[in-house]
């Protein structure tokens, strides 16, 4: 069977193809040319998921890193236009809970992180770390008794926790994870692959210490039922 010289992935004229489009896409955001807007938050998906094409399925290191790269300047620029300018955190989620290309974000970056190139992942990495810092709540707003669990599970954790309180928290991380799901598309299975990543990274841990010292703050149920799992 013949395949289509343009269809294969390493060939030299498709991945000069794609680092040309990712180089007008680079070109675009550092002349201010992106203007976003929340009338067309629902066909962002869309143009995201056309530039994921550019190096989703490459194996070019320049690629994949450019790639990444150019995707942290989007959130950034998303951030900037449509986030920062607000005062009221129902209007960013509001705005937040309209998108549908975060999940579809997040989800590509966790191959990224497993990459077997350092630049790429330190890429993916920043990634995370940018969409965390801008697009998580600084933190989940929670009922007394939530406070109050979250202030036990954390003083008791090296002691165990009863059948109770495990039934408690895996509820309460469940609540966590639905409010992120603009965000994650499963954020128990996504805490979960990223702490794998941390345990088998030997550079760059530095960033995703960050990722957890924000998640810590925003959705504390959510690191501690990933340890009661493990346990």
């Amino acid at each position: 069977m013949q395949i289509e010289m343009h269809m294969r992935p390493l060939l030299e004229p498709k991945v000069k193809h794609l680092q040309l489009i990712q180089k007008l896409h680079l070109e675009l955001l550092e002349c201010k040319g992106v203007q976003f807007s929340r009338e067309y938050l629902n066909e962002y998906a869309d143009q995201f998921v056309s530039f994921l094409s550019t190096f989703k399925a490459s194996r070019e290191e320049v690629n994949r890193r450019n790639g990444l790269k150019i995707l942290r300047l989007y959130m950034d620029e998303f951030y900037k236009q449509l986030l920062a300018p607000l005062s009221d955190h129902k209007e960013k989620e509001a705005i937040l809970r309209g998108t549908t290309f975060m999940t579809k974000v997040t989800a590509e970056l966790l191959v990224h992180l497993s990459d077997y190139f350092d630049t790429v992942r330190e890429e993916a990495q920043l990634l995370l770390v940018c969409m965390i810092q801008r697009f998580l709540p600084p933190q989940i707003a929670l009922q007394q008794e939530q406070l109050d669990l979250a202030q036990v599970l954390r003083a008791t954790m090296h002691q165990g926790w009863a059948n109770k309180q495990n039934g408690l928290l895996k509820e309460a991380a469940g609540l966590e994870a639905g409010m992120l799901d603009y965000l994650f598309g499963d954020a128990v299975t996504f805490v979960a692959a990223v702490v794998g990543v941390f345990i088998d990274e030997s550079t760059g841990r530095e960033n995703l210490m960050n990722f957890f010292k924000l998640l810590n703050v925003a959705a504390p149920f959510l690191l501690m039922n990933d340890f009661r799992i493990a346990k």
